[in-house]
């Protein structure tokens, strides 16, 4: 039967990288023979916690999303970026990939609450057609499940993110 346990893990910031511990516990929800872990809420330690193995900081998120939203900076061109800047500040380990970051991010993105204004004033905040910047936000055929949403869509329950 499994148990709690503390398993290494790497820290992805603006910056480098930091190898810390984290600790799982077993799902209850799960059959004791596939031993699925469950790991902590990070969020007020400003930490973003992907699949238990990869924390990223909110700073690092938060970048992404601003020059996203800023810029016509295309993903990979980021990932670039933030690539090269660990190399610069000589970290141990190197940025994830654009694969893994670009899920990474998603996920991120998918639970924030990125307050804006943009509605139609004839649809509503549903509107029948939109056009999403294809340079920014390109994603796989396979992404367009029926649980996608309009960015026009807001939740309660997301995170409040000033300044994003």
């Amino acid at each position: 039967m499994c148990q709690a346990e503390r398993r290494p893990c790497v820290i992805y910031s603006l910056v480098g990288t930091r190898e810390a511990e984290i600790e799982l516990q077993q799902c209850l929800l799960c059959p004791p023979n596939r031993c699925c872990f469950v790991g902590p809420e990070t969020r007020e330690l400003g930490l973003f916690n992907y699949n238990n193995h990869i924390p990223c900081t909110h700073n690092l998120l938060n970048e992404c999303t601003s020059t996203f939203t800023s810029s016509k900076t295309p993903f990979v061109a980021w990932v670039a970026t933030i690539s090269q800047r660990y190399t610069n500040y000589n970290s141990e380990k190197s940025f994830l990939t654009e694969k893994m970051f670009r899920s990474v991010w998603f996920l991120y993105a998918r639970l924030q609450d990125l307050d804006s204004e943009m509605l139609c004033p004839v649809c509503g905040p549903i509107p029948e057609d939109t056009i999403w910047d294809g340079i920014t936000l390109v994603f796989s055929q396979k992404h367009l499940l029926p649980s996608l949403c309009p960015p026009t869509i807001s939740n309660e329950h997301l995170l409040q993110r000033d300044n994003v």
